[in-house]
């Protein structure tokens, strides 16, 4: 009987430990799944960045269950890379810093590096080089600690690079000799050191130091464009000492790898280049005349590109300013419509405010049924409360402490009352008794004003009758919750068909506190009411993740843009929502330029 027993344990624990390893199985897959879509966005960040980015956030809005923080960070760091592709330099060091904090908490020290290298590569593009530098070298020391060969040698190339682009070039030829003394297999950073350090020997006038350099490399398996800085360098150093047969030779090979691989900047500095070797030479004025009017046509195709790139910009404003002067015709032609047929209009303006003052009757009507009704229910309550009350006075010794709490809820739903009633008497009655006064004064001669008066008044009393409903109102968030109230507003505004709301919610954590679903409602009613009032936009894409303990949210739109920090001070919704995320100890970023849109992050942690 016991062996029997012990069996069926066996057995059962054996089919638990299989179920439980085939589950496993399953989520590390759908990781791997995850992590392999995150690394087709990052091949694709150069050639389909739009495809990337949906990629992107596809993995991003499902890796909270399913995968490692490592493969999180990765996710995070990518997603800095797409944004620094797209121009929105702010966004993109957000999320480099990010996957920095989540790797230094890992202490995975080569994916530090890699993150820091990023970050310096983005401050330099942006010009801020202070940072860049710090960024650059904790990346070198990183690789220094952990005894990466092949790292610290791509490290003192990043460095050299750097300091050769910004002047420095006594610290740029340190870290290229560096570079070249470690030995390790890889050949094509070996390769880029040398021909850096040859240029720059050469730029500081070591022409044949640099030439002992640059001639062995072209022996060298180089890549199309590195072999034609190699030649070009060359012929310039042989040039400077004064052998021109030399440096018309390799002049000439320069000028043939271009024709295949050179753009418009290397072809003009190519052909000064044979200019100036021209005229120091005893070439014909034939000569001269054709590489002079070759240089010219060069730099003009040169500066011509740049030309048609500030061109298209320009062409962009314009279209915008002829579409802003096409709508204020359309608006004046209106209004001289609108002069031409005032009376008739005026006739039908007293009618629809007669029918608006109707309807808006028939809704206070409505809301004070509504109020009576409510009000009937809890006095009947408070009479079975009673009944109940006064039975359990004989019955329990407790009772006095039951009786303080009826109490005290009659005393709060009597107060209730009284607040509801002052506030239809107060905002209410005596708006609507004025609308009553202006429409029987209203004669012909003074119709226009008195209409406007009472426009007015309409429009002051729907905003309160708004007012009074708001204050009322916090059932449709406890009765539906924040992912329920947030669907069905977005499919609200959907359904319009000119503005589209994409809403990811896949992230968004069950068991928030009711406070902080309040206020994240409120934040994102704010950015949506901003973006429909002033935006232009056709398209909205909200997220809602659960990243490391915070609450991440992203808001984009694709509308006109604005001036950030003349607006992120000044407008009362962004105070409002600056309060509300401070409240709720978080922090957020407005990243937007006029024309591109605007991306509005907040973090907020989850207690």
């Amino acid at each position: 009987m016991v062996s029997r027993g012990v069996y069926i344990l066996f057995f059962l624990l054996s089919v638990y430990s299989s179920l439980r390893a085939e589950a496993l199985i399953e989520n590390d897959s759908l990781g791997l799944e995850i992590d392999k879509l995150n690394r087709e966005a990052y091949d694709l960040r150069n050639d389909d960045l739009d495809s990337a980015f949906k990629m992107n956030t596809v993995a991003l809005n499902n890796s909270k269950d399913h995968c490692s923080d490592k493969v999180i960070s990765d996710i995070l760091s990518v997603r800095g890379v797409l944004y620094k592709n797209r121009g929105n330099y702010d966004s993109s060091a957000i999320f480099h810093l990010r996957a920095l904090k989540i790797r230094e908490g890992l202490g995975l020290k080569g994916k530090v590096s890699n993150s820091c290298n990023n970050l310096g590569v983005l401050y330099y593009e942006i010009n801020q080089y202070q940072l860049a530098e710090y960024y650059y070298r904790k990346s070198m020391l990183l690789k220094e600690f952990e005894r990466d060969s092949i790292g610290m040698k791509v490290a003192y190339n990043n460095l050299g690079s750097f300091f050769y682009e910004t002047g420095q070039l006594d610290s740029a030829q340190f870290y290229y000799e560096k570079g070249i003394t470690i030995e390790n297999d890889d050949y094509l950073t070996t390769l880029m050191l040398k021909l850096n350090l040859g240029i720059l020997r050469r730029h500081l006038g070591e022409r044949k130091a640099s030439l002992n350099i640059l001639l062995p490399l072209l022996e060298e398996d180089l890549t199309p464009e590195d072999r034609l800085r190699c030649l070009h360098n060359i012929s310039i150093a042989y040039e400077g000492l004064g052998e021109y047969d030399l440096a018309h030779s390799y002049l000439a090979l320069s000028e043939k790898l271009a024709e295949d691989f050179g753009g418009l900047e290397i072809k003009r500095d190519l052909a000064r280049s044979k200019l100036i070797q021209l005229l120091k030479t005893e070439g014909g004025n034939s000569k001269r005349l054709r590489y002079f009017f070759s240089y010219e046509s060069l730099n003009d195709s040169f500066n011509l590109a740049i030309i048609n790139n500030e061109a298209d910009e320009a062409e962009a404003k314009y279209q915008i300013e002829k579409k802003d002067a096409e709508i204020a015709f359309e608006k004046e032609k209106n209004k001289r419509i609108e002069a031409e047929n005032k009376q008739t209009r005026t006739e039908n303006k007293v009618n629809r405010i007669i029918i608006t003052v109707l309807i808006i009757l028939i809704l206070v009507l409505g809301v004070l049924g509504i109020f009576a009704s409510r009000l009937f229910r809890q006095k009947r309550k408070l009479n079975q409360l009673e009944l109940e009350a006064k039975r359990r006075e004989v019955e329990q010794l407790m009772q006095g402490y039951e009786l303080d709490m009826f109490e005290a809820q009659v005393s709060g739903q009597h107060e209730e009352r009284r607040r509801i009633a002052e506030e239809l008497h107060d905002r209410l009655g005596g708006l609507l008794a004025a609308i009553n006064l202006q429409i029987e004064s209203i004669n012909d001669s003074e119709t226009d004003d008195q209409l406007i008066q009472v426009k007015k008044m309409i429009h002051e009393g729907m905003d309160e009758v708004r007012s009074v409903s708001h204050n009322l109102h916090a059932k449709s968030l406890e009765k539906h919750g924040l992912k329920g109230s947030l669907e069905a507003i977005c499919s609200s505004i959907s359904q319009s068909k000119s503005l589209k709301i994409d809403l990811y919610l896949e992230g968004l954590p069950t068991n928030l506190k009711s406070e902080m679903e309040r206020e994240v409602y409120k934040i994102l009613m704010e950015l949506l009411s901003n973006s429909l009032k002033h935006s232009g936009a056709d398209l909205i894409t909200v997220q809602i993740n659960e990243i490391q303990k915070e609450l991440n949210i992203t808001f984009e739109d694709n509308g006109k843009g604005f001036l950030a920090e003349k607006v992120s001070e000044k407008g009362l919704g962004m105070q409002n929502i600056n309060k509300r995320v401070k409240r709720l100890k978080g922090n957020w970023n407005i990243d937007s330029h006029l024309n591109h849109g605007a991306t509005i992050i907040i973090n907020i942690p989850i207690a």
